[in-house]
């Protein structure tokens, strides 16, 4: 489990984890800002979710609130309608929208501590330049490499050991 910490009862996740969705693996990463700050990120070619619906909907439910809440939520007093949202799972946008504002395409999961549910929910977010939100980037990860440094390091002190014991057979030789 990543390092995290604990927020109104909800994680937040400090450490980027790794997620896997039909059989691959995606380092998952939150980035916050304006859409337009964030533009050149999200729509970047490592940036697996982008022009893609069907990953962008499947890996934001394997992820659902694993990466916290943080685009808010509605908790009006005496409301019975609470939201908590998770990331923003962006795949599209377009060009055609109106000035000082941006249209984008996007799943996310929502909990409802009210009902203990979870829902998925593709959406098409309409929101001001500067307005400020959490968006999901996920990069395919090629392989996985935790345990590469152990076995890198066993063998170079095994090639090492085999160099140095024929240095030495060849002193001997040599006296």
């Amino acid at each position: 489990m990543p390092e995290s910490i604990v927020w109104q009862g909800f994680y937040l996740c400090s450490a980027s984890p790794n997620y896997v969705y039909n059989n691959v693996t995606y380092d998952v990463t939150t980035h916050a800002g304006s859409f337009n700050d964030l533009q050149a990120t999200l729509t970047a070619l490592d940036n697996a979710l982008w022009g893609n619906a069907s990953l962008s909907e499947g890996l934001a439910g394997v992820v659902m609130g694993s990466l916290g809440y943080p685009n808010g939520f509605n908790d009006a007093a005496g409301s019975t309608y609470i939201e908590y949202i998770g990331p923003y799972f962006a795949y599209n946008s377009y060009d055609d929208a109106p000035a000082n504002y941006f249209v984008v395409d996007l799943y996310h999961y929502a909990f409802y501590p009210n009902a203990s549910s979870y829902s998925g929910t593709r959406s098409t977010l309409i929101g001001q330049s500067d307005a400020t939100s959490t968006y999901a980037k996920a990069t395919a990860v090629p392989w996985d490499i935790s345990g590469s440094a152990t076995i890198l390091g066993s063998i170079t002190g095994i090639g090492l050991g085999v160099v140095l014991r024929q240095l030495k057979n060849r002193k001997n030789i040599k006296e």
